[in-house]
């Protein structure tokens, strides 16, 4: 259910100021057990603590101050709550108590801090990052502080559908003044947001405003899975393995490498003989999250099995990490979070079988959190919570697949995707894609076709050739040793570049793009140090994945690896992955030559979910398949019996579709909607009965 001002309000809010040091916030009522309180503040100086409070308004400047402070989950029957300021402050206070937010992870995006404003007649809350939740509340504060009357500066007018539900003020009674105005509005989308308000007076040095605004998730809310970081581990992406830990820090296929991994048809293998095999990822980092979190999903099989095998390690910089295991003498999963106390699947795991494992660590405080849940086959099934009191808030994450200590043992990893965003939790069914270069497609040389050349037999070859240099780097696993082949940059040319078209995939109506990993195997003429740099296009902007640096590529048997996660801004569209191409060069030395063997871009779909919409088995039926994040369909199903035949009709924005379906046959609509309302209407016409014979 979408979150509506009219309803998440348990009961109205109440308003007024206090003078001094501190002061109380209250409520006629008492609170409903698990609402949220939001205490909004505008104040002329730092408001040090609320007990039991969060403040999520971000750092403040100036001498007006602005705070949200927020008590998720609260106990029934609170009436009253402390705040507490500096000396000689005076305060205006507004409470509400909201039903419907997110209990554990509430902030779905925040700025950093509030922005000031001194001049002018107009005060903006500044933009708020875009949101990743498709159901939530945006607050907006705006606060003025006059320091030389006791009539304050008031706000109204704002801006991008912001409705002000309350304004007031408060003054020290001779010479000073400030405001309070608060503004809502409900979103079912991923956007950003802004709110700007009118002020009644010129704001000046001794009249000043501030303003802020958070983004906070309904219950339940869908988020978008932006990964952070992911394997595919595609057969053949190298033949020699121990390739994939060799780069710089953090571009690496794999960060570190312990043992003697292989891929597989089937993924990545890891198989120990009373030895230590493992590999691990760069550190994923959730310094910019709000609640922060490790959300982890493992497509894994047993292949052999001699004692306990440990599976995986979430490690975490707050000192509490989690492991995931085989426990021999049960024969199930078990999860443990730092040292405490482990606990098991509900029911046994055998070998030969794909499971996916979807993991959450929280740790907003010290206290730990870790819920888990295992599919066997048939679907999720939730698992019992692992908990832990670890001495640091939960850090960032070190992902590791496999064992660090000698063990014995067989498993196969097809997949595992990583995410920073509590809300992710479960990740769900996905599908990995492996895209090569387009065979049909044509490199394009930006600059002096004399800046780049054509690698064959592990040295540079001849002229720029597109045609060549194309046939030369899409190979799986690339071609490397004494016969390698691709193209590089032998001057030195800062803006030049070669852009490769890759190939495309259809994802709907079966799937959603989410995520896309540049992977490039490199080459160097020497061992000497060179640069070189990776950018990516998808038919509108240009982003960065790698700046121009030395990526310690080598003319040896063991290639190096450039590995980047692309972002584009507002996420991934089908019309952007058929548009994917990477660009390659950049160098400002060329010296050595310096170039790629290969370049794919490993795609992480997730799976769709399937509604029934009409009929019954044996009549006219038809299916959605839609996006679970976005509720946006992305194909429509018909299939008609042997006595009649339909026509489909639906509406995108409004654009009608009329279909045929004819008798005992079926039909398949790619519709690809990026959000639930832009399917407007759905209905399916009968073909008229036939005229009876006279």
């Amino acid at each position: 259910m979408p979150l509506s001002l009219d309803t998440i309000q348990v009961q109205p809010s109440n308003s007024s100021s206090f003078t001094g040091a501190s002061g109380s916030a209250t409520l006629p009522n008492g609170t409903a057990a698990g609402s949220t309180v939001l205490i909004v503040v505008s104040t002329n100086s730092v408001l040090m603590s609320s007990p039991g409070f969060t403040d999520d308004s971000g750092s403040q400047s100036g001498n007006s101050r602005v705070f949200i402070l927020r008590k998720s989950n609260v106990g029934a029957g609170e009436t009253s709550w402390t705040l507490t300021a500096s000396a000689g402050t005076f305060s205006r206070w507004t409470v509400y108590e909201l039903a419907g937010l997110d209990p554990v992870a509430p902030v779905d995006v925040k700025k950093t801090s509030t922005t000031a404003t001194t001049s002018g007649t107009s005060a903006s809350t500044g933009t708020l990052p875009r949101s990743t939740a498709y159901d939530g509340l945006v607050v907006a504060a705006h606060a003025s502080y006059n320091s030389v009357s006791t009539t304050p500066t008031t706000f109204s007018a704002d801006t991008n559908g912001f409705t002000e539900v309350d304004e007031g003020s408060a003054d020290d009674g001779v010479s000073k003044a400030v405001d309070l105005s608060v503004s809502m509005k409900t979103t079912e989308v991923l956007d950003t947001f802004e709110c700007a308000a009118t002020a009644s007076a010129t704001l000046t040095g001794t009249s000043s405003a501030s303003a802020t605004i958070v983004c906070y998730a309904a219950e339940g809310a869908k988020r978008e899975p932006n990964v952070a970081h992911f394997w595919g581990f595609f057969p053949g992406v190298s033949s020699t393995p121990a390739g994939l830990s060799v780069g710089n820090a953090g571009s690496r296929y794999f960060e570190t490498v312990v043992g003697v991994p292989a891929i597989t048809a089937d993924g990545l293998q890891l198989t120990g003989a009373a030895s230590a095999q493992s590999v691990a990822a760069a550190s994923i980092t959730t310094a910019l999250q709000a609640a922060k979190a490790h959300v982890t999903r493992i497509r894994f099989r047993l292949d052999s099995l001699s004692g306990d095998l440990e599976l995986a390690t979430l490690t975490d910089s707050g000192g509490a990490s989690t492991v995931v295991r085989y426990v021999s003498a049960s024969q199930k999963i078990g999860v443990k979070v730092g040292t405490g106390t482990e606990v098991l699947s509900d029911a046994t795991v055998t070998t030969g079988v794909f499971y996916n494992l979807d993991v959450r660590a929280m740790g907003t405080t010290t206290a730990r959190t870790v819920d888990w849940q295992l599919d066997y086959g048939a679907g999720p099934v939730v698992q019992t919570q692992a908990t832990f009191t670890a001495g640091a808030v939960l850090g960032s994450l070190v992902p590791v697949l496999g064992w660090s200590a000698a063990q014995t043992g067989t498993v196969t990893f097809a997949y595992a995707l990583f995410s920073i965003i509590a809300g992710h939790y479960p990740l769900g069914d996905w599908t990995m894609v492996l895209l090569k270069p387009d065979p049909a497609g044509t490199l394009t040389l930006s600059g002096t076709a004399a800046n780049f050349a054509l690698m064959a037999s592990n040295a540079t070859g001849g002229a720029w050739n597109a045609t060549t240099a194309r046939d030369s780097i899409d190979e799986v696993p690339p071609t490397v040793g004494a016969s390698a082949d691709g193209f590089c940059q032998v001057t030195a040319a800062a803006s030049d570049y070669v852009e490769i078209p890759m190939e495309t995939w259809q994802a709907a109506p079966t799937g959603n793009i989410r995520a896309v990993r540049m992977c490039a195997c490199g080459w160097a003429a020497s061992a000497t140090a060179a640069t070189i740099g990776f950018r990516g296009w998808e038919g509108s902007a240009e982003t960065i994945l790698l700046a121009t640096v030395d990526t310690n590529f080598d003319n040896t048997s063991t290639p190096g690896w450039v590995c980047q996660m692309y972002r584009p801004a507002n996420g991934w569209t089908q019309a952007k992955l058929d548009a994917l191409a990477f660009r390659v060069g950049f160098s400002d030395d060329a010296t050595p030559d310096i170039g790629i063997h290969a370049i794919y871009a490993e795609v992480a779909v997730q799976t769709t979910a399937t509604q029934a919409m009409f009929g019954t088995s044996g009549d006219v039926t038809v299916s959605a398949s839609y996006d679970a994040v976005t509720g946006g369909v992305s194909g429509l199903a018909t299939a008609t019996p042997a006595e009649r035949g339909v026509t489909l009709h639906y509406e995108v924005n409004a654009s009608p579709t009329d279909v045929a379906v004819g008798a005992a046959s079926s039909d398949t609509q790619v519709v690809d909607a990026p959000d639930h309302p832009t399917v407007n209407y759905v209905a399916i016409y009968p073909d008229p009965e036939p005229t009876p014979s006279s």
